[in-house]
């Protein structure tokens, strides 16, 4: 795609999203958390998904940043979080398999909102849901550019029951001084970190990581699994979660609650930790 017609898309999508947003045109699909060790579900991760009518299928890769530009990250974020909230409520009312705790992705914009946190209070209130039947993802870029506001943010979800997830950790530069200061009890490892794990440079990054997060206690998941020989060296180097293709690809919510996301997933990984 060349450059003109990349600004020509880019416009296009920039205005058609408030009219998406009006319309309710997202939709959310969900993909699996896994316990590497034992194969089961531990939570899922909802994803946000837009069909234009006109271009199709938009990633959230292109639209969330073209929101955030156009200063409609919070609205996004929060019909987002509406959704998946709702949706919990509604698999607890058809009794289908739990899907919490649910993670949500987050704008940074949003955590530098002061009324965050009252409107989850109010969401989940409404549906009936507990703070810890929900995570906040942020990536760690996002932590960089605000930490003072985006840190207060974190510890007044704490308060709450609602923990905070450093997504796409280690593309960020996040230092150790950084974590320090972060009330956060979660990493997620990014897929390119993963997608190099069979190479002497990628395991030594990842065992780096899984070595520091010990250090401060945080739980870890490894994003974009897709071999099984990926999922082994984690295993190995323990390394206790993760998702990516190799379990399940994103599955619609009808799918979900008729059962299509398996909720165990066979071959676990027989590894003790270290």
């Amino acid at each position: 795609m060349d450059t003109q017609t990349l600004a020509t898309r880019t416009d296009f999508i920039r205005e058609r999203l408030p009219e998406a947003l009006d319309n309710n045109q997202l939709e959310l699909h969900f993909q699996p958390k896994v316990n590497l060790l034992t194969g089961q579900t531990c939570g899922y991760e909802a994803l946000s998904r837009w069909r234009d009518n006109h271009l199709g299928q938009i990633p959230p890769s292109e639209f969330v940043p073209i929101a955030e530009g156009a200063g409609l990250a919070t609205r996004l974020d929060r019909l987002v979080m509406h959704k998946a909230i709702s949706f919990l409520k509604t698999t607890r009312k058809r009794k289908a398999p739990s899907i919490s705790p649910l993670s949500i992705n987050v704008s940074a914009q949003h955590f530098e909102d002061p009324s965050l946190v009252s409107f989850l209070m109010s969401t989940l209130d409404h549906h009936g849901i507990a703070g810890k039947d929900i995570e906040l993802e942020l990536t760690e870029t996002s932590v960089i550019r605000n930490m003072r506001a985006v840190s207060d943010c974190i510890g007044q979800l704490a308060e709450i029951g609602i923990p905070t997830v450093l997504d796409d950790f280690g593309t960020g530069f996040c230092t150790l001084s950084y974590l320090t200061k972060l009330p956060v009890k979660q990493l997620k490892i990014d897929k390119s970190f993963v997608d190099a794990i069979d190479t002497t440079e990628g395991k030594s990054i990842v065992e780096s990581v899984l070595n520091m997060a010990r250090g401060y206690e945080l739980s870890v998941t490894a994003e974009g699994i897709e071999t099984e020989s990926q999922r082994r060296i984690l295993c190995d180097m323990g390394c206790q979660m993760g998702q990516g293709y190799l379990f399940s690809q994103p599955i619609t919510k009808i799918e979900l609650i008729n059962g299509l996301g398996r909720h165990h997933y066979t071959k676990p990984c027989n590894l003790g930790l270290r």
